[in-house]
């Protein structure tokens, strides 16, 4: 007989001289049909299935149940990944298919078909950060009035910043001349940082000649001044103990 189901069998056999002989045969079949249940690693990067983006530090541990032990796994992913261990791990992001077959050469297979029912597993990463930054300069020569203000984007969650002069806010002020690095974390532990110049100007500087009055209570005195540094265009303002103004 073949193409039986599972079930118990009768036969009654007769010989040619009428004796007979009975047997009861039990066709048994797997208590349940294969079935694979898997955790991957986004229960450690905060629902990422790796650390930071373009990292190889995730993994799929599968349990199977079902058919007839012991079992065989057949794993395929990307960049031409494969793998015949029960669990996989040191995986970087995307869709892992797996194919386990028992020993009565029953399969399952995850995959993603349009019309597979069970899924392959996708292992997800973060956004790669990404930071910017604008600045003011100090306005002039010695002072601490710059100030830089950063964006960050991408990774996973809240950042912390590690400025290079202590600060811990994303933006800092009342800065000096100098240059200023900081160092971005994101919930995962991974890492962006930027170093931003704050300049200043040359300090001003006054150069002067003078011609005093030739005679007395005349009025042909003159000053002649010559201005560096600090930025153009300048502005005077003149006065004096006599009055004078200009």
């Amino acid at each position: 007989l073949d193409g039986l189901t599972a079930g118990n069998y009768y036969v009654s056999i007769e010989d040619a001289n009428g004796c007979t002989e009975q047997e009861i045969i039990e066709i048994t079949e797997p208590l349940q049909d294969l079935f694979i249940e898997y955790s991957t690693s986004e229960s450690e990067w905060n629902g990422f299935g790796v650390q930071c983006n373009g990292d190889q530090n995730g993994y799929i541990n599968i349990s199977v149940s079902g058919g007839t032990p012991p079992y065989e796994y057949d794993w395929s992913g990307p960049n031409g990944f494969s793998s015949s261990s029960q669990n996989i791990s040191n995986i970087g992001a995307g869709f892992y298919e797996i194919t386990v077959t028992d020993s009565n050469d029953c399969t399952l297979t995850l995959d993603f078909e349009e019309d597979s029912e069970n899924e392959a597993i996708e292992i997800t990463e973060p956004e790669p950060m990404a930071i910017s930054e604008t600045h003011v300069d100090a306005l002039c020569n010695g002072e601490s009035n710059g100030s830089i203000n950063i964006t960050v984007s991408g990774g996973t969650g809240v950042y912390s910043y590690n400025w290079s002069n202590g600060a811990s806010t994303e933006d800092i002020s009342n800065l000096g001349a100098g240059t200023y690095s900081v160092t971005v974390l994101d919930e995962n532990g991974c890492s962006i940082g930027i170093e931003v110049e704050i300049t200043e100007f040359d300090p001003m500087n006054i150069e002067h000649e003078y011609y005093d009055i030739s005679c007395y209570n005349s009025s042909d005195g003159s000053i002649d001044i010559t201005v560096s540094g600090g930025t153009e265009v300048y502005t005077y303002s003149w006065t004096a103990d006599n009055g004078f103004v200009s």
